[in-house]
């Protein structure tokens, strides 16, 4: 008798994170004033043109007929079309348009995709589940400052810090491990821009924002201090960088980033 097909259930946790990635980049860079001309509405429109597009197609027949994957399927067909809608508004600078659609197609299409891809998981997995030692997440609706692009980069960086605690025997010099600490590292260092621009027009107002630019620079030569270990053979895996990074997290958004929201003044204080 033929075996049923499988999936491993790290490979679905992979393509959710990358997923996350992907749609925070994105949701990240038409929050821009100045219009970035390398966003292409046609290229976000191809959903082949990302990794979830490759690897839908190259699953075999057995698998693709699944209904969770056909629904996968058709739930990032309607991502990536939001994606183009949403590209096209952006391009044409029109920020109410830009917010609209966010919130009334991207954002919906992006929780579709997840909401998918637990539903294939879910067909792989033995009734009882797979859980990991680590279940529960660093993140906290506590660690929100209150600038939506950046809360929803957070949730996405503690998202891929919950993998690496939940995942400690993984080989970073893997080729999963690997991709995993690219896209891990440009979230992070994708984030450290977009608040050194901030804290760059607060220094210019005269303020000393020192601390938290340190912060910044540490986390960074310690993710480049990393990725030279693993060029010169060094063996790493997930749990010799886990605590680290979740402790430079959890630390760095109590002890500088909850402070943005108060001194960039965009939104209300809470108090």
């Amino acid at each position: 008798m033929e075996s049923p097909p499988k999936i491993a259930a790290d490979e679905l946790d992979f393509l959710k994170i990358w997923h996350h990635v992907f749609a925070s980049d994105l949701d990240f860079s038409t929050e821009q004033q100045a219009a970035n001309h390398d966003l292409s509405a046609e290229t976000f429109a191809d959903a082949r043109h990302c990794l979830i597009g490759t690897w839908l197609h190259r699953q075999p027949q057995a698998i693709a007929q699944l209904p969770a994957f056909v629904a996968l399927e058709q739930a990032h067909e309607q991502f990536h079309a939001a994606a183009a809608e949403l590209v096209h508004a952006y391009k044409k600078q029109s920020g109410a348009a830009i917010r609209q659609h966010k919130q009334a197609k991207f954002l919906p299409a992006c929780a579709a995709v997840n909401t998918a891809i637990d539903q294939l998981n879910l067909h792989f997995r033995t009734p009882a589940g797979t859980k990991s030692s680590h279940d529960q997440s660093i993140w906290s609706d506590s660690l929100k400052i209150g600038i939506p692009s950046i809360d929803r980069r957070h949730h996405a960086i503690a998202t891929l810090i919950d993998q690496v605690l939940a995942n400690g025997e993984m080989d970073l010099a893997s080729e999963q491990g690997t991709a995993f600490l690219a896209l891990l590292s440009k979230m992070i260092l994708g984030d450290i821009r977009v608040e050194n621009r901030i804290l760059a027009e607060l220094q210019a107002q005269g303020e000393d924002h020192s601390e938290h630019l340190n912060a910044h620079t540490a986390i960074t030569d310690y993710l480049h201090s990393i990725n030279n270990l693993l060029t010169h053979g060094q063996s790493l895996s997930f749990a010799s960088i886990g605590n680290v990074l979740a402790k430079w997290y959890v630390e760095h958004l109590i002890g500088q980033d909850l402070e943005l929201d108060r001194l960039t003044g965009r939104f209300e204080s809470a108090s």
